[in-house]
């Protein structure tokens, strides 16, 4: 039973189980017999890799018939089949041989796709598990499997829009039936009726419909598009669409956000003229108060530059010149909303457009005279207060990219001055000073001080003190950085990438006496859950010449005996081997093993004897 990868408990059992199982996980790789020659045939595998396929796939099934199925064992076997897909992919490629695809890769992957039905079957809630399956279906463009796989998944989370909303996305794009994407998106909108993402995928699906039968009849007889009847020339004009829009909005009365949306996604079409007017004239009589839907009528036309860049019509020269025409028209338009709605959400609204116009280029011709309007234009926010944290970014990020130095200094100065406590103005304070004024150290000094004063400390300020404490390194003594250091580690949501620091630090530039002392006074305390600080200590240690052995053996008898979590920290365990090992000493090795099997509980003995049996193949 152990070697056939029966699990020893099933030795309890009557007999006649057993044999059952054997039979029925023989049965199962003798199916895989006639792919597994093909392999041998063709040189695919050697004789070798043959004889621990078959082996590997008995252990697998025999996993698979015991009575409580585990989600790892056919996780575990379904990426050992894809690994194995991926090695005759790799050898094919470099035998130049791509014949037998349908008997050997098609059959591995039926069977991946029946693992894949029991598992979703059994472990039915976990989402993850759906979505691996669909990624495997996409990857061997299996779009049967993925049409089934879709259904079950609406079955179970019909109360997840995204669902429906693959799910019909599916349809229309890659089984081409518009009338079944209609059906799954109506039924998804009489479970969730004010879901915004569901509307929204409908009404592009509906245009894009109008614009394939556009596309079609131009393509076969444009006079067929005159002489079509009404109701085919309303399909054609986006009339759908528009029931969609009408109602759409009485299940969002109130989302201006939404209708913007839906005015923007219309915009892209070139036969839309009529829904966007009524689109556009519903924001502006509902909406008329609001710097977001001012914002978007003012800017409607941009959303033309991507016609004018798939017309066949102009060349290069033409079409950045009707680009050109584009955004000075929405300037002008922005220009006039500033002046009659001078708000902080206004400006940031003009910001936004400016970035992206600036950042996101489609077409590769000169910005100076766009940077012009936008430095002006942040000149006029600073001056009227009008300054943002984000428009403050937007316009740093635009002198960076496209300025000089001293304009981005002088975006800097101003923002960092208006806004003490944002990090990401902060970093790139600091990191400017760095670059081209590193003589300026008093500077320099001040701004790290002043941000660790000021910024909210979270995860992302560890990019900040990282950067300061780097530069501190090439400039400052030892006691600065020291003092800079402990400062980090009173900052308790980036403590332990800033004591990782901190031991790597004293292991360059201070002693190995130094380096534990500093654990022992600074760290430990806080080292109680995941030991990663210890762990770091003994790889740095490691590197001496002569390891503190004393110091880590008292450390770690200190883990095992008194930590809260000795009973289940299987990693605890096998590093205390693995240095153990290292050091030579057996009697040791021994001794910690045998306390290891006596401490941890059942569930971790498993895990812990496979990886002790790996570290024992390791050290071979």
């Amino acid at each position: 039973a152990e070697y056939m990868g029966l699990p020893v408990r099933y030795t309890r059992h009557n007999p006649v189980i057993i044999i059952i199982m054997a039979e029925i996980a023989n049965r199962n790789v003798e199916d895989a017999l006639r792919e597994t020659e093909l392999l041998r045939t063709y040189e695919l595998l050697n004789y070798d890799e043959i004889n621990a396929l078959i082996i590997k796939r008995q252990g697998f099934e025999y996993k698979l018939q015991r009575k409580k199925k585990l989600k790892s064992d056919y996780l575990q076997y379904i990426e050992y089949l894809n690994s194995l897909l991926k090695i005759i992919h790799i050898r094919r490629k470099n035998m130049k041989y791509f014949e037998h695809e349908e008997e050997i890769e098609y059959s591995i992957v039926g069977r991946i796709h029946s693992l894949f039905i029991g598992v979703c079957v059994r472990y039915s809630s976990d989402i993850s598990l759906w979505l691996t399956r669909i990624d495997f279906c996409l990857a061997w463009r299996k779009t049967i499997q993925l049409g089934k796989t879709l259904t079950a998944m609406l079955q179970i989370f019909a109360n997840k829009p995204w669902v429906w909303i693959l799910a019909g996305k599916h349809q229309f794009e890659t089984i081409g039936s518009t009338d079944g994407a209609r059906r799954l998106f109506l039924r998804g909108l009489s479970f969730h009726p004010t879901n915004r993402e569901i509307w929204i995928e409908y009404f592009r699906m509906e245009l894009l419909y109008a614009e394939k039968l556009r596309n079609r009849y131009e393509i076969v007889d444009e006079k067929q598009l005159q002489s079509a009847d009404d109701e085919t020339k309303l399909i054609l004009n986006g009339k759908l669409s528009y029931l969609v829009y009408r109602e759409s909005i009485i299940n969002r009365p109130d989302d201006v956000e939404f209708h913007i949306n839906l005015l923007e996604i219309s915009a892209l079409f070139d036969f839309t003229e009529d829904l966007q007017a009524e689109i556009a004239g519903n924001l502006y009589n509902k909406y008329s108060t609001s710097e977001l839907a001012i914002v978007a009528i003012a800017t409607l036309s941009i959303w033309k530059e991507n016609q004018i860049l798939l017309s066949m019509k102009l060349d290069d020269i033409e079409k950045e010149y009707e680009i050109i025409q584009l955004e000075l028209e929405c300037l002008i338009n922005l220009d006039v909303c500033l002046i009659q709605h001078s708000t902080s959400i206004m400006y940031q609204c003009y910001s936004q457009f400016l970035w992206k116009r600036i950042i996101n280029r489609d077409i590769n011709y000169s910005i100076q005279q766009l940077y012009k309007v936008a430095m002006d234009f942040y000149m006029k926010c600073y001056e009227l207060s009008m300054l943002t944290p984000l428009i403050c970014e937007q316009w740093v990020e635009i002198t960076r990219l496209f300025g000089s130095k001293s304009d981005e200094i002088e975006s800097l100065i101003p923002s960092v001055s208006t806004f003490p406590d944002s990090l990401p103005l902060n970093i790139s304070y600091l990191n400017w000073m760095i670059e081209n004024r590193p003589t300026d150290m008093e500077i320099i000094k001040n701004i790290i001080n002043q941000a660790l004063d000021n910024i909210d400390i979270n995860i992302d300020s560890y990019r900040f003190l990282e950067l300061a404490i780097e530069w501190s390194i090439r400039c400052f003594s030892h006691d600065d950085i020291e003092f800079l250091f402990q400062r980090g580690l009173k900052l308790k949501p980036i403590l332990e990438p800033i004591g990782l620091l901190y031991l790597s630090w004293c292991k360059n530039y201070k002693s190995q006496d130094h380096m534990w002392n500093v654990y022992k006074t600074y760290l430990k305390q806080f080292d109680v859950n995941n030991h990663i600080l210890f762990y770091k200590a003994l790889d740095l240690d490691c590197e001496f010449s002569c390891p503190k052995l004393s110091i880590i053996r008292s450390y770690f008898e200190s883990l095992v005996t008194r930590g809260h979590k000795s009973n289940t920290d299987v990693d605890l365990w096998v590093r205390y081997i693995a240095f153990e090992n290292k050091v030579g000493d057996i009697t040791r090795t021994q001794s910690v093993h045998w306390r290891a099997l006596q401490t941890l509980k059942d569930s971790a003995k498993e895990l812990f004897i496979q990886r002790f049996l790996l570290l024992q193949v390791n050290a071979v």
